[in-house]
């Protein structure tokens, strides 16, 4: 049988571990790239690919929950579709406001800061954070549905705070007078900006741990995926709550979501 669902979910958590790793060493490497020059900014490149790395291995997880959506019940199902709706609805709406403030900047000759940089991060970190939980909801236990909601909220006042901090950094380094020189100021922005990104790795790690509970639960038989009649033979226990027939060792019926307390 297909374990689409349980090997996405390894994919997610994986890809969240590589960029909290990412995070945190563009963090430690923030307070060296100012003494680099700007030879320094092929460090962060190489930083930037190791996280695109990890960004890569979810998006695989994310491919295989899509592939895998059907495994489970039927809301689960409901709720990925709307997982990928609201993917879709970040990635789009992003971009239609970088590149309407782009356009807008160089008619103006004025760069919108604001409209480039912190709404991007802050519809994101609300939509993004929605692909989250309806990815996982349907998969996790009262306690890890807590969880969930916690590192939702605990994202988006991540991204409002870094957004902020970097906006004001923009205001000090070049809100003054502009000079034809502007490699030291661009370093110092970079070095200064890549100290916040220490709260990434609170954010990946929160994260992380939604993506893995299930995974766990899934692992260990706690949730069972539908088993199709032609790969096994069919179980004889039948669920009380919708009268269909469920595996041996389900302690949650894969058809209704009815949980037992022990095997029937």
């Amino acid at each position: 049988m297909e374990n689409y669902t349980k090997n996405g979910l390894l994919f997610i958590f994986l890809g969240l571990i590589v960029g909290g790793i990412s995070s945190l060493i563009m963090f430690l490497y923030s307070f060296i790239i100012t003494s680099q020059g700007t030879s320094g900014i092929f460090g962060m490149v190489g930083i930037g690919m190791f996280s695109g790395f990890g960004g890569l291995l979810t998006l695989v997880g994310g491919v295989f929950m899509l592939m895998g959506r059907k495994e489970f019940t039927k809301r689960h199902e409901e709720f990925i579709t709307k997982a990928v709706v609201f993917l879709v609805l970040s990635i789009v709406s992003s971009m239609v406001i970088v590149i309407g403030s782009t356009v807008i900047s160089a008619v103006s000759g004025s760069p919108n800061i604001y409209a480039s940089s912190f709404l991007p991060a802050l519809i994101s970190s609300v939509l993004g954070g929605l692909v989250y939980v309806f990815a996982l909801y349907e998969l996790m236990d009262p306690k890890g549905r807590t969880l969930l909601y916690i590192a939702y909220i605990v994202s988006i006042g991540i991204a409002l705070i870094s957004s902020l901090y970097v906006l004001g950094l923009f205001g000090d380094v070049f809100g003054g007078e502009i000079t034809t020189d502007l490699a030291p100021s661009a370093m110092n922005l970079v070095s200064s900006a890549s100290k916040i990104s220490v709260l990434g790795v609170v954010s990946s790690l929160l994260w992380a741990i939604t993506a893995y509970i299930p995974f766990k639960r899934i692992k260990d038989g706690e949730i069972v995926a539908k088993i199709k009649t032609n790969e096994i033979h069919i179980s004889k226990r039948i669920c009380p709550n919708c009268s269909k027939n469920i595996p041996d060792d389900a302690n949650i019926c894969p058809y209704c979501g009815k949980q037992f307390e022990s095997f029937l």
